[in-house]
């Protein structure tokens, strides 16, 4: 079994690209925190985004992530 670290996290989101800033998500990343195959990750954005926006790309990071053998699951906060 693969372990789960805040570097996999990280590294994980280094593939996903911002679709509203066009820069991989990893640059984004404030904390992460693992206990065992669930994550939760906060993002913080360096530009505005309406609610709506900010929903539709938690989703989309957190669809990334569970898409990973080693993630449960995912929690995302913006």
């Amino acid at each position: 079994m693969i372990e789960t670290s805040e570097t996999s996290v990280r590294q994980c989101l280094a593939s996903l690209a911002d679709p509203y800033g066009d820069t991989p998500l990893d640059a984004a990343v404030r904390a992460v925190g693992v206990d065992g195959r669930k994550v939760s990750v906060d993002l913080a954005l360096g530009y505005p985004l309406d609610e709506g926006g900010r929903a539709e790309l938690a989703a989309l990071v957190q669809t990334h992530l569970q898409a990973q053998p080693e993630i449960e699951a995912a929690a995302v906060s913006i």
